[in-house]
Order: structure tokens, then sequence, then C-alpha cells
């Protein structure tokens, strides 16, 4: 009996047997009697990167169902991150213990732990950086030296910083891992309702990226309280705002320059004319970032053409010699309809095969037909006219969501 055994092991579990691997033996701790052991297993598998993919692939294979259950959660967590790679680069963090340095001697250490490249103004000799940090995102401490300094920076590229001469705006702030949440401002309607005893006020976040931090779309605030200095919750018209891009050239969105993003206002109706400060502001901005890309080609145009892409389905209709219109319907996550499609990616072509590009030969406009359904109009410029083909884009299927969470307290008023 024990020789037939063996084999069906072997054919079962390969990755039992490979030899020499730490990650075979977490893997194998995975199925242990004793819950730290499986938990401790589970967080070093995940510690060790990418390389434990394929033994993982291996492990869901097994028989043991506490090993097949940690190696999927594993696994999906090592893909994601994977997948994430190439969009989500924050910067390893910054660990100073500097007192009493030159600024000169600030930025070297920073440069060699973050991997930057420093530009520009340099702060007067005699004055001298005592900076204490463990393990903070690099924006943090950027911002802490340059308050210290009397200087503002910002990316000029991926690699470089670059200083400048006037005082940095000190604004609250809260860090996440190459994310900066801040309250950008206040304003308050001066003109009072003295018989209601009322006012207005807008209240602005902001958040800002690390270069190599691309987002799809702009990312949104949520705000969960907002307290007068006496603890009372003050009301808002909207838990939700969406954001626009703030002060950096298109192509530098999140690639040479990081990106920034201003919220629309979040607005307060009753506010006391006696409030003098917030005690606190709180909530979360959330980014999407795309799990997966896929090229989608619709070929033989016509009235009746339509594809379905998992959740989406693409009909192209009113195909004229300038115009095309192409909808997507979506039977998924509604919250993320406006993802999917990256409209700078539509290509036409016509039937000798040229292609047609956004800008070059045509404008898209985004209309929201109904909750689940987006039309693009597809609209050539002038003395552009063809009869297009085949359509081309890049579509999203899945995303990760980022939750950048924030509070800033005692916040004095304008």
């Amino acid at each position: 009996m024990i020789h037939y055994m063996v084999p069906l092991v072997l054919l079962l579990a390969p990755w039992a047997f490979q030899d020499g691997d730490p990650i075979d033996k977490l893997i194998a701790d995975l199925g242990d009697d004793r819950v730290s052991v499986r938990e401790s297993a589970l967080q070093a598998i995940i510690a060790s990167g990418p390389r434990a993919i394929p033994r993982l692939r291996d492990a869901l294979r097994s028989q043991d169902a506490e090993v097949q259950q940690r190696a999927t959660c594993a696994l999906g967590e090592l893909e994601r991150a994977e997948k994430l790679s190439t969009v989500m680069q924050a910067r390893p963090p910054v660990t100073l213990d500097l007192k009493d340095v030159s600024f000169a001697q600030a930025l070297q250490e920073i440069a060699g732990q973050a991997g930057v490249q420093f530009d520009g103004a340099v702060a007067p000799p005699e004055r001298k950086i005592t900076l204490n940090f463990t393990r903070a995102p690099l924006m943090q401490v950027l911002d802490a030296l340059g308050a210290a300094a009397g200087l503002q920076w910002l990316f000029d590229s991926e690699t470089t910083v670059t200083w400048r001469k006037n005082p940095p705006v000190l604004r609250p702030s809260c860090y996440s891992g190459g994310f900066k949440a801040s309250l950008s401002r206040i304003d308050v309607y001066k003109s009072w309702d003295y018989q209601q005893g009322h006012g207005l006020m807008w209240v602005y976040l902001e958040t800002r990226m690390e270069p190599g931090i691309r987002p799809i779309g702009t990312p949104r605030f949520e705000v969960s309280e907002i307290r007068d200095e006496a603890g009372n919750e003050l009301p808002r018209d909207s838990e939700m705002q969406e954001c626009s891009p703030k002060g950096y050239s298109p192509e530098g969105v999140g690639r040479r320059s990081g990106a920034v993003y201003e919220s629309s206002p979040f607005t307060i109706n009753q506010l006391d004319r006696s409030v003098k400060k917030l005690s606190k502001v709180s909530g979360r901005a959330i980014f999407l970032f795309p799990l997966d890309k896929t090229a989608i080609e619709i070929n033989d145009l016509c009235e009746e053409t339509s594809i379905t892409h998992g959740d989406l389905l693409f009909q192209v209709n009113e195909i004229l010699t300038n115009s095309l219109r192409l909808t997507m319907t979506s039977s998924g996550n509604l919250a993320q309809l406006n993802h999917h499609v990256d409209p700078d990616s539509l290509v036409l072509i016509d039937a000798d095969g040229r292609e047609y590009l956004r800008g070059t030969d045509f404008d898209v406009r985004v209309d929201q037909m109904s909750a689940d359904t987006l039309r693009y109009c597809i609209d050539f410029n002038e003395n552009i006219a063809f009869q297009p083909v085949a359509i081309r884009f890049m579509t999203t299927g899945q995303f990760f969501e980022k939750i950048v969470p924030f509070e800033f307290k005692d916040v004095p008023l304008p």
C-alpha cells in the first residue's frame, strides 16, 4: 500500500518536496495545528515577495484545506502587488536622526535613503537642521526639512527634487506611502444672516502623490466628520466630492513630477458665527489603480456590432463619415463606470488600414446615458472624413482601491 501512496503524494503536493528553500517550510506551516504558526507563516510568505508565487500556485493543489485556503490568500496578495508595481511605485520610507547638522548634510542623508537628487536653492550655512523620523514617507520628510530651512520643494522629475527660496506653505497634512492629503484652504462667507445667526463655509482638500504613482481617473474625498471647537458636528451638503487636477502639465501626471488634485468644496450652510476654529476634520482620500488592462478591437463595424468583455458590453452605432458612437453598459460595480475605458486610447481604422487618433483626427465627448451606461461620442475634426471599419481601445476590468485616511485637529478659521 505504501508503494502506491508515495507517487500519489508527489503528484498532489509537489511543493512539499522542494529542497533547500525556506518558502517550502513556510507553506507546510500553513497547515500547522497551531493558529499562531499558520498566521506567522502566511505573513512571512507575503513578505517574501513575488518569488513565492510559483510555489503558492503548486500549493493550491494541496489536500490540506488550511494550506489551500491560506495559499490562496497569499497568492492573491502577491499577484495584486505584482500588477500594481508598475503604477504605484512608492519610495522606501526614510529613517533619520539628525541634530544640528547643515542643510547640505541633511540632503545627503535623505538622498542616500530615498534615491533622489536635489537641485536649487541652499539654506544659509548657519541654519542648523534637526530632524527625527522613523520609517516616514519621503514627502513628510521633505515638508519638515522645507519648514526648517524656509524653502519650498517640488519634484522636477521622478528622481530630482528642486528647492525654491520662497517660504513653504504650511498646511495640516497626513501621509501614507507616497500620498499626501492636506486641508488646502477654508473659505468663510462673511456676510452673516444675523436673524438666523448662520453663515457659510467651504472646506477644500488636496492630495499629492510621488512620481511613478499613476491612478486611473481622479481621486475622490470622503469626509466623515467636521466638528467645531466645542465638539459639535457641522452638517455638510455632501459626504463625498470628486477631485480635479491642479498645478501640473498633462504629461507630468504621476510620471515626471507627481500629480496634484483638489477636491470640490464641502459646503457647510449652518455655520454659527461664533465658531473660531474646527476641532476636527477627518475622512479619507480614495484612489483607483488598474489591476488589468486589455486591448479591445471591434472589426467589421456596422449598426449591430457589439462585443462583451467581462461585465462590460460595448456596442457601436451611428456610424457616419464624420462621427461614431460607442456605447458601454456595465453589469458590475457602477461606481467604477467612468474608469473602464481610457478615451485617449481610442483608435479608428479605415479600410486601407490607416489609423486615426484622438486630438489629431477626432475628439471624444463622454455622456452618461443612465446609471449603468456611458456613450463615447467620437466626432471627426474639420476636413477629416472617412468610413471607419474598426475601432480599438484599452479597457480595465478590475481595480484596486487605495484608501489614504486623514485627520486634522485644531484648525483655525480665516
